[in-house]
């Protein structure tokens, strides 16, 4: 496996049974339900489940395919604070590095089945966002931001804000 990414196993089974679950019903899929009646759901709102689910329905139901979503997500945190940083003039030869303490500080442990990964980069793209929007003075921009903000509310909601 890559990067012993399914080392921890499922790491976390309750989001395990939810993305099962959602393998059987789109309903459960939908409103991150643990079982395919959609009788109870998970304590989160189900925006980082859709990605989980999206990805078992491309690679199958397997710990790879729950886990890879959160890994991708991280790394597209990494990249997306790195060219943050860039357009707010800190140099050079700092920029990488404090990118990825930024996001890899977040968890140094084994996998985990979280949607931190997710709110991670949404709240990092709603301050790229932010910043294109100082920069450029566009309503538009800002107003993603704050759609974008909307979205990590939909992941983890009070950390979110």
């Amino acid at each position: 496996m890559p990067l012993g990414l399914t080392r921890s196993g499922w790491s976390n089974s309750y989001y395990a049974a939810a993305v099962k679950s959602a393998s059987e019903s789109w309903t459960a899929w939908f409103f991150g339900s643990l079982d395919p009646g959609s009788f109870i759901t998970v304590d989160k709102p189900p925006l980082s489940l859709w990605l989980m689910g999206l990805s078992r329905v491309v690679f199958g139901f397997s710990s790879l395919s729950m886990l890879l979503p959160e890994a991708l997500c991280a790394i597209a945190s990494v990249a997306l604070l790195y060219a943050t940083v860039r357009r707010c003039s800190v140099p050079p030869r700092h920029r990488c590095r404090r990118a990825a303490r930024a996001v890899a500080g977040r968890d140094r442990g084994r996998a985990r089945q979280q949607p931190d990964a997710l709110l991670v980069l949404l709240l990092v793209l709603a301050a790229w966002l932010l910043v294109r929007a100082l920069e450029s003075g566009r309503t538009r921009h800002l107003v993603w931001c704050g759609a974008v903000v909307g979205l990590a509310f939909m992941t983890k909601m009070l950390q979110a804000g």
